[in-house]
């Protein structure tokens, strides 16, 4: 019976540790994709700058 009750803690200890992986992985790819969310947003204004620059510079030229 002990060891009965043995397993079960185990097996439990087990089920719990898969979760809390399962959370951290989901963790991180949240840190993750926040991460690259405010890279191409920073990526998206540097493309937005460099037009307006290239628009002010054809205008000049012309």
């Amino acid at each position: 019976m002990k060891i009965l009750h043995q397993n079960q803690q185990q097996q439990q200890i087990q089920e719990n540790d898969e979760y809390f992986k399962k959370i951290s992985i989901i963790k991180q790819l949240k840190k993750v994709v926040q991460v690259l969310k405010s890279k191409f947003r920073s990526t998206k204004e540097s493309i937005d700058v460099s037009k307006k620059y290239s628009q002010s510079d054809m205008e000049e030229s012309i």
